[in-house]
């Protein structure tokens, strides 16, 4: 799978998406994408697949259980993937939860 075909992924599942930087305000609830740098498993100078960090933030102002549920059971429902502890955005008025995995 590929960052835009995740990013399409969330948005079929019904939620505003987007693949990096939030520049814009938009409202609650949206997820955000970011990856770090992929580490590339080679040797003898192939690459042989390419492994990219992710995470994934859901924000949102009022906890919906449905919401979280389509986003373990659904959109990361073929990755293994580990999630943060609920974070509130004072900033923001609104809870922030972030789900790491990799895509290969």
């Amino acid at each position: 799978m590929t960052l835009k075909e995740l990013q399409k992924l969330c948005i079929d599942n019904g939620f505003k998406c987007i693949y990096g930087n939030l520049k814009e305000v938009i409202s609650l609830p949206y997820l955000v994408i970011t990856s770090e740098e992929s580490t590339n498993f080679s040797a003898d100078d192939k690459v042989f697949f390419t492994k990219t960090p992710v995470e994934l933030e859901y924000t949102y102002k009022d906890k919906n259980l449905n919401d979280q549920n389509k986003i373990e059971n659904n959109i990361l429902k073929d990755f293994s993937w580990r999630k943060s502890d609920e974070t509130y955005l004072s900033s923001e008025r609104a809870w922030q939860v972030s789900y790491f995995f990799e895509i290969f």
